[in-house]
């Protein structure tokens, strides 16, 4: 192949070497503040998560109702993947998607 360049100016070709470095992302404060410890009265204002009380009810009610998580959630107008994380209680808290859920197993779930 011909590289358009006579012999002399082919030899005479000199690269350097290229290093890319990414960066290190800026500290903000929002990462200082991610990274502490949490008061107590910061632990208040966390979001509630599900008590396992709860989770164990709504297992339970929707398992004497004769229902699949499938069907329940196609009951409650719900996805699918809601009731499971209700269900393993890593859904946080929400008193509308309970209120749903209470209709559909025609029961009162505790909420502590």
């Amino acid at each position: 192949m011909k590289s358009g360049l006579s012999g002399d100016q082919a030899n005479n070709r000199q690269w350097d070497t290229v290093i890319l470095k990414k960066k290190p992302p800026p500290k903000s404060a929002d990462a200082v503040i991610a990274n502490r410890t949490l008061s107590a009265e910061e632990m208040v204002d966390r979001q509630k998560t599900i008590t396992p009380i709860l989770r164990q009810n709504i297992q339970k009610a929707r398992l004497c109702n004769k229902m699949s998580q499938q069907d329940l959630a196609n009951a409650s107008s719900l996805n699918i993947s809601v009731i499971k994380e209700y269900e393993t209680g890593r859904r946080i808290f929400n008193e509308n998607e309970v209120k749903k859920l209470e209709k559909c197993l025609k029961c009162v779930l505790p909420r502590k």
